[in-house]
């Protein structure tokens, strides 16, 4: 193995190019105090061994778009685009009619957060109550022969459950 040792590396000729060139196989390893705190690989693959620490009011970005995650002085993270994958709400989820009585306490354990929408129908006034992690998450009354919607977002390991009522007909749907 060959080695190379100097205290720095300056460039005596002022152009802005200049860089460190090493065969196709190599990789660079930088060192604090005899530990290794930054390798470069031949597939331009980067490793770190402690965290990557963005400016004040820094961008994280590709070359097209620069700024695709912005973070503010105060920790706020702003995306120039949608995030999208697994973890979004609809993605990669159905629309399902599972069997559900009201008055039984379900738990979403789907390892992601989930959408239920209950519709219920009643031929006198009646007032619907849908409940997560046995708070009140959403009250809805109807009027006599008329159909109520209540919905909620359930996050992973939450319960949820509409409690008893008397009700004609319902139409429980969850999206996970």
């Amino acid at each position: 193995m060959s080695e190379i040792k100097v205290n720095s590396v300056v460039n005596s000729t002022g152009d802005n190019d200049s860089g460190l060139d090493l065969s196709t196989n190599d990789q660079v390893i930088i060192k604090t105090a005899n530990t290794t705190a930054l390798t470069v690989n031949s597939s331009q693959n980067t490793t770190l061994a402690g965290n990557l620490v963005i400016p004040d009011a820094g961008n994280i970005g590709s070359a097209s778009d620069t700024d695709a995650i912005a973070i503010s002085s105060s920790g706020v993270v702003n995306f120039t685009q949608l995030p999208t994958g697994a973890g979004a709400i609809g993605q990669g989820q159905t629309r399902s009619q599972p069997t559900r009585v009201f008055g039984t306490t379900y738990t979403n354990s789907t390892g992601r957060s989930i959408f239920v929408e209950v519709n219920i129908y009643h031929t006198s006034a009646t007032q619907f109550e849908f409940r997560v992690n046995g708070s009140t998450a959403q009250l809805s009354s109807n009027s006599a022969g008329h159909w109520c919607s209540i919905s909620s977002i359930v996050p992973n390991g939450a319960t949820y459950l509409v409690p008893s009522a008397t009700h004609t007909s319902k139409i429980w749907t969850e999206l996970s």
